[in-house]
C-alpha cells in the first residue's frame, strides 16, 4: 500500500452467531461455514453485552474467535440458536436480531414441542427439529452470505 493511501477500516466479514454448547452439532456448522468463507462466533454462555451491538471477533466476552483474524469485525447475517441451551431470552434474541436485520433461526429436540413453539412465537424466522439441521445448514449459510453491510 502506498504511503499516502488512507488506511481502510477493518474489513467486515459476514458471519454467523451460533448460540450452542453441543460440540457435535456445532462442529458441523463450523466446518460448513469455514468452507463457505464465513466467520462463526460461538457463544456457550449467552453474554448480555452482546445486546450492545455486533461483537468484535477479538475480545474476551465468552466468544469463540478461532475462525477469525485479530481485529476483524463480524457483521452477523444469521443467528443460529440451539434450544437445548434454555433458559434463553428468546424474545430478546429475536428482537435484537430483527433490529439489526439478522435472521434468527433455531433448532431443538423434536420432543421439545413447547420450546420449538416458544421460538416461533418469539419471532424466529425458522425453527426446526435437530433431525433437519444438516439439511438446513446450506440454506442458513446462504442467508449469512447474502446479508448486507452498512
Amino acid at each position: 500500500m502506498p504511503a499516502d493511501s488512507p488506511q481502510t477500516p477493518a474489513e467486515k466479514s459476514p458471519g454467523i452467531l451460533l448460540i450452542c454448547k453441543d460440540l457435535m452439532l456445532a462442529s458441523g456448522i463450523h466446518a460448513a461455514a469455514r468452507q463457505a468463507g464465513l466467520v462463526v462466533k460461538q457463544v456457550s454462555r449467552f453474554p448480555t453485552d452482546l445486546f450492545a451491538g455486533n461483537a468484535p471477533v477479538s475480545g474476551s466476552s465468552g466468544l469463540n474467535s478461532t475462525t477469525a483474524n485479530p481485529g476483524e469485525t463480524v457483521r452477523f447475517g444469521i443467528c443460529i440458536v440451539d434450544l437445548a441451551m434454555m433458559p434463553l431470552p428468546l424474545s430478546e434474541i429475536a428482537a435484537w436480531c430483527q433490529m439489526r436485520s439478522i435472521s434468527a433461526v433455531a433448532f431443538g429436540s423434536h420432543v421439545a414441542v413447547d420450546l420449538l413453539n416458544a421460538a416461533r412465537e418469539a419471532g424466529f424466522a425458522q425453527v426446526i427439529p435437530n433431525s433437519q439441521l444438516n439439511r438446513k445448514i446450506p440454506e442458513w449459510l446462504s442467508m449469512a452470505q447474502q446479508s448486507t453491510f452498512d
